[in-house]
């Protein structure tokens, strides 16, 4: 649209005319009912989760897909996911003997709401690698007390790069999910599982296309 341009504010896609002093938000299609605004978003989104040095990140699993997780310890809503990702992970695990997920993990305690966050954070960040998914969860269940909360110098550096990785990229909510190359705030479970079957349906494609030139290789040989 001749005049009009577009900006992301918090994830999103805004058109504005400084001409008009106009702004909207919203959704653009084509006549064919494709969203120009959604492939604006994912264009932008993946080229920010890019440059995301997350070095730094707790690792929970080994599987294809990988997970960014931005989490508060007393979130509910990361609570929730936590619950979801683990259960999913787990019933493939049950069936494919791996798992699904690797699952890359930034403490964000949000103090203005959680000012006990950051104690949970750095008990989970003092803790060795085998112990990160057990504990991480114990806290986000509030199956720990306090008094048996760990501290130390390690956690604390820890929790300051995990903040930096946070402020870096902008989090102002938790969770905030990458996954893909794109950016979900909040627990969408919808939208997690959309993007996680066709996630699979692709890596399927691929391993069949892999299996189909190993066997014509075979055929030659």
């Amino acid at each position: 649209m001749q005049g009009w341009w577009q900006a992301e504010i918090s994830n999103e896609v805004i058109y504005f005319s400084p001409k008009e002093a106009l702004m909207f938000f919203g959704e653009l299609y084509t006549k064919n009912g494709v969203s120009l605004t959604q492939e604006t978003r994912k264009k932008w989104q993946a080229a920010r989760t890019e440059k995301l040095d997350i070095s730094a990140a707790l690792t929970i699993g080994t599987g294809a897909i990988q997970i960014i997780e931005f989490t508060d310890t007393d979130c509910p809503f990361c609570l929730r996911f936590n619950r979801w990702v683990t259960t999913k992970n787990d019933d493939y695990k049950h069936l494919h003997g791996k798992d699904l997920f690797t699952r890359k993990l930034i403490l964000t305690p949000i103090d203005q709401l959680h000012p006990n966050a950051h104690k949970e954070s750095v008990h989970i960040l003092c803790q060795s690698s085998d112990k990160w998914e057990e504990e991480t969860t114990k806290t986000l269940e509030s199956k720990i007390t306090y008094a048996d909360m760990d501290d130390c110098q390690k956690g604390k550096d820890l929790l300051l790069q995990h903040r930096e990785i946070a402020k870096g990229f902008g989090v102002s909510a938790t969770p905030t999910l990458v996954i893909d190359g794109q950016i979900i705030q909040g627990f969408n479970q919808k939208k997690l599982a959309d993007i996680i079957n066709t996630k699979m349906n692709s890596l399927s494609e691929n391993k069949a296309k892999v299996s189909e030139g190993n066997t014509r290789d075979l055929e030659k040989i």
